[in-house]
Protein backbone atom coordinates (compact mmCIF):
# COMPACT_ATOMS: atom_id res chain seq x y z
CA UNK A 1 0.00 0.00 0.00
CA UNK A 2 1.39 3.38 -1.01
CA UNK A 3 -0.72 5.95 0.81
CA UNK A 4 1.22 8.79 -0.80
CA UNK A 5 -0.58 8.13 -4.10
CA UNK A 6 -3.95 8.42 -2.40
CA UNK A 7 -2.94 11.69 -0.79
CA UNK A 8 -1.63 13.06 -4.08
CA UNK A 9 -4.80 12.05 -5.92
CA UNK A 10 -7.15 13.67 -3.43
CA UNK A 11 -5.02 16.80 -3.24
CA UNK A 12 -5.23 17.00 -7.05
CA UNK A 13 -8.95 16.17 -7.15
CA UNK A 14 -9.83 18.81 -4.54
CA UNK A 15 -7.27 21.31 -5.92
CA UNK A 16 -5.42 21.59 -2.59
CA UNK A 17 -1.79 22.22 -1.79
CA UNK A 18 -0.08 20.36 1.05
CA UNK A 19 -0.85 23.07 3.59
CA UNK A 20 -4.54 23.16 2.70
CA UNK A 21 -4.82 19.38 2.73
CA UNK A 22 -3.11 19.23 6.12
CA UNK A 23 -5.36 21.94 7.52
CA UNK A 24 -8.43 19.97 6.48
CA UNK A 25 -7.04 16.89 8.24
CA UNK A 26 -5.76 18.66 11.34
CA UNK A 27 -2.02 18.29 10.68
CA UNK A 28 0.74 20.55 9.46
CA UNK A 29 2.16 20.89 5.97
CA UNK A 30 5.37 19.19 7.15
CA UNK A 31 3.54 15.95 7.95
CA UNK A 32 1.75 15.95 4.61
CA UNK A 33 5.04 16.60 2.82
CA UNK A 34 6.69 13.64 4.57
CA UNK A 35 3.81 11.32 3.64
CA UNK A 36 3.69 12.51 0.02
CA UNK A 37 7.45 12.06 -0.37
CA UNK A 38 7.43 8.60 1.24
CA UNK A 39 9.45 9.68 4.26
CA UNK A 40 6.85 8.46 6.74
CA UNK A 41 3.49 6.78 7.00
CA UNK A 42 0.38 8.21 8.64
CA UNK A 43 -1.30 6.22 11.39
CA UNK A 44 -4.57 4.45 10.70
CA UNK A 45 -6.28 7.14 12.78
CA UNK A 46 -4.78 9.80 10.49
CA UNK A 47 -5.82 7.87 7.37
CA UNK A 48 -9.36 7.80 8.76
CA UNK A 49 -9.24 11.58 9.25
CA UNK A 50 -7.92 12.12 5.71
CA UNK A 51 -10.63 9.92 4.21
CA UNK A 52 -13.34 11.75 6.16
CA UNK A 53 -11.94 15.14 5.11
CA UNK A 54 -12.04 13.95 1.48
CA UNK A 55 -15.60 12.68 1.84
CA UNK A 56 -14.86 9.01 1.21
CA UNK A 57 -14.67 5.77 3.16
CA UNK A 58 -11.23 4.64 4.35
CA UNK A 59 -11.34 1.67 1.97
CA UNK A 60 -11.98 3.97 -1.00
CA UNK A 61 -9.23 6.35 0.10
CA UNK A 62 -6.70 3.52 0.23
CA UNK A 63 -8.02 1.81 -2.90
CA UNK A 64 -7.63 4.99 -4.95
CA UNK A 65 -3.89 4.87 -4.31
CA UNK A 66 -3.80 1.24 -5.36
CA UNK A 67 -5.72 2.10 -8.54
CA UNK A 68 -3.27 4.90 -9.28
CA UNK A 69 -0.45 2.41 -8.85
CA UNK A 70 -1.95 -0.06 -11.31
CA UNK A 71 -3.36 2.31 -13.92
CA UNK A 72 -1.54 5.63 -13.56
CA UNK A 73 -4.93 7.29 -13.82
CA UNK A 74 -6.69 10.19 -12.16
CA UNK A 75 -10.10 8.53 -12.56
CA UNK A 76 -11.76 8.25 -9.15
CA UNK A 77 -13.15 4.90 -8.01
CA UNK A 78 -15.03 6.22 -4.98
CA UNK A 79 -18.41 7.48 -4.01
CA UNK A 80 -18.92 10.33 -1.53
CA UNK A 81 -19.82 9.50 2.08
CA UNK A 82 -23.31 10.62 3.03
Amino acid sequence: MDISKSIKFFMYFHDLNQGEFGEGCGVGKTNVSRWVNGNGEPSLYMIEKMAKACGVEVSAFIAQGELMDSQSSTTPMWTPVK
